[in-house]
């Protein structure tokens, strides 16, 4: 009776511990899906709000493009540097497609050179620096001495004289024109400084 009673007892002690126990892993497993889903909610929230916290910020205006330009140098060619300089003093400051058609018909011999450079400065600056040929003008434009190869020359009663052969160093620079320089090179035209000089002139019959 004593080993029935202790079975029993044992039975039934098991039972009650078991169900507690079924209970509080039930409880456990609701409390961490509680747990994960505001976990989850409150990371969504986070996002939300770093999104609306960037969306928020006011971006500063980096206004509008600079100027975009380019250059090329060419080295060591044999020339007078004077008389290059002659060609790149008519030219610099001009919109690029005039100054292809200036050195174009120009009756010198330094207008090939020049040419060459000038075609490939501006295709440095469309490549390189993404900028637009149409808006391009030479900005800057010089020649600089090279080293100069001396050659003996005959001379009369057998006397020698020294022939100098001369180089230069040339370097063009483009930059694209903004509305200013853009506006100026328009009024260079010879219509558009007769309008300009008949506005002005209306302007100040009206002032009278």
């Amino acid at each position: 009776m004593r080993l029935q009673a202790l079975e029993v007892s044992s039975d039934e002690s098991a039972v009650p511990s078991q169900e507690p126990a079924d209970v509080d892993e039930s409880a456990v497993v609701l409390q961490r899906l509680e747990d994960d889903s505001d976990s989850e909610e409150d990371t969504v929230n986070e996002d939300e709000e770093q999104v609306v916290d960037v969306e928020g910020e006011a971006v500063p205006d980096q206004g509008p493009r600079p100027p975009a330009g380019g250059h090329a140098i060419l080295r060591f060619h044999r020339g007078s540097p004077y008389k290059v300089a002659r060609v790149l003093n008519v030219i610099r400051g001009r919109p690029y497609e005039e100054a292809l058609i200036m050195l174009e018909y120009m009756p010198y011999r330094a207008c090939e050179p020049i040419l060459a450079t000038l075609l490939s400065a501006a295709a440095n600056a469309a490549h390189n620096n993404g900028a637009d040929k149409l808006r391009l003008y030479v900005c800057e434009a010089f020649a600089t001495p090279g080293p100069v190869l001396k050659r003996a020359f005959p001379r009369a009663r057998g006397r020698s004289d020294v022939l100098r052969k001369p180089s230069f160093h040339l370097t063009i620079r483009v930059r694209e024109m903004d509305e200013a320089f853009a506006r100026t090179q328009r009024l260079k035209s010879k219509g558009a400084r007769r309008r300009e000089g008949m506005r002005r002139a209306a302007a100040r019959r009206e002032g009278r």
